[in-house]
């Protein structure tokens, strides 16, 4: 009976395990300052079919003078304009590196920025946590059948 209730506990160590990973990757939160007359540059890589949405927050000065801009990695790019609160969703098309520009062109001063980054993971046209769920449901499902099969007397 001890060996079950080891088994209970690795299931259950190793289901929190996943879960805490699972959620650590799911968003990205960046502070920075622009400095007066400068670029700012923030990488990430995107898989096809991931489901992204972007916020950018520009804190103090409302005046304009602050601009924000999307690469893709085949070069195109989207202008958001001179705006200091920036929402824009999109899945991606294109798999690999995007880049994105802020641009500060006041000259005297710096701007505070918050970044916020969500990026959900698709597999098979599902989200990953529901993947990795039934992936771990179904492996449960599976052990226990094992069990059942193994206690059986003919």
């Amino acid at each position: 009976m001890s060996f079950f209730k080891k088994l209970l506990v690795y299931m259950l160590i190793s289901l929190t395990f996943f879960i805490s990973i699972i959620g650590l990757a799911s968003g990205t939160i960046f502070n920075m300052n622009v400095q007066p007359n400068s670029q700012e540059n923030h990488e990430f890589n995107l898989a096809l079919e991931d489901r992204v949405l972007i916020q950018i927050r520009s804190i103090g000065i409302t005046t304009g003078n602050f601009s924000a801009s999307l690469i893709f990695p085949d070069g195109s790019k989207i202008n958001f304009g001179e705006k200091n609160n920036i929402d824009y969703t999109f899945i991606c098309e294109v798999e690999g590196k995007y880049s994105l520009e802020l641009i500060n062109s006041d000259m005297e001063n710096e701007r505070l920025v918050t970044l916020n980054i969500e990026i959900q993971s698709y597999i098979f046209g599902l989200p990953k946590m529901v993947v990795l769920t039934l992936l771990i449901l179904g492996i449960c499902l599976v052990g226990v059948a094992f069990f059942v099969f193994l206690g059986k007397t003919y």
